[in-house]
């Protein structure tokens, strides 16, 4: 736990050393990319050591901690893909023709790239819709980790499915013969882990079917997480003026 801890702790103030940095650059030039580069490295770099602890570490204590972390980590990287000092350093090192004419030909693309990601994810709005924005992105990103670790969770009353012992003949050999069997079906228990498995090996589309619908019914709560993240998703892309969260992805 306190790894994690210290890995954002690390990277906060790098990338804080960084921006400031950039911030007191006298003038256009090409270290202001390549700052820029680094920063972008210091965060990525966390962020997937973090999210590969909160996603796989059996200890539900460092679980909680790289997700703490990770938050944490997200929540700067949302503050600074929307900061205008930095939009305008990467502008200004575009608009001066004798720095740009002497960027390499990827040092130049990734300048463009990011001037538009920067304006793209909304740099340009006033700051009270900003600071909003970032509450919503903090909002949306809590909400899709929590509908992401329920997924397998069994609520109660869950139950699994019987199915038609040869539409499950290609199923693994040792788990066929684990599942109960009645007559000429065999049962499917109410197990995340299960439940995929079958699906991918069943070639039956009906039993597909069944299997598919009873392992996404099996966390019923989770329908009010996926409806609060999907009205998040859609107040970011209100702010941000795209018709939907998915077109401003795109």
């Amino acid at each position: 736990a306190v790894d994690c801890s210290r890995i954002a702790s690390d990277a906060s103030q790098r990338s804080k050393a960084l921006v400031s940095r950039i911030h007191a650059a006298p003038a256009a030039s090409a270290s202001t990319l390549e700052a820029l580069d680094e920063l972008s490295a210091v965060l990525c770099s966390a962020l997937d050591a973090l999210e590969l602890a909160r996603s796989v570490h059996p200890d539900a204590s460092f679980v909680a901690a790289a997700d703490a972390a990770h938050q944490e980590l997200s929540a700067m990287m949302g503050e600074l893909n929307t900061d205008e000092r930095l939009h305008v350093a990467v502008c200004d090192v575009l608009a001066n023709p004798h720095v740009a004419a002497s960027l390499s030909p990827e040092l130049l693309r990734f300048a463009k790239c990011m001037a538009r990601e920067f304006e793209h994810d909304g740099c340009r709005l006033p700051a009270v819709e900003r600071s909003r924005l970032h509450e919503l992105q903090s909002q949306e990103a809590r909400l899709a980790r929590q509908f992401s670790s329920s997924v397998g969770a069994r609520g109660a009353g869950a139950t699994g499915v019987w199915a038609p012992s040869w539409a499950l003949k290609s199923l693994p050999a040792s788990l066929l013969a684990s599942l109960p069997r009645r007559g000429a079906q065999l049962y499917i228990p109410a197990d995340h882990a299960l439940l995929t498995t079958a699906l991918q090996h069943i070639s039956c589309e009906a039993t597909r079917r069944e299997v598919y619908e009873v392992r996404e019914a099996l966390s019923p709560r989770n329908l009010e997480v996926l409806q609060q993240l999907l009205e998040t998703r859609r107040a970011i892309a209100t702010i941000l003026g795209s018709p939907s969260f998915a077109a401003h992805a795109l």
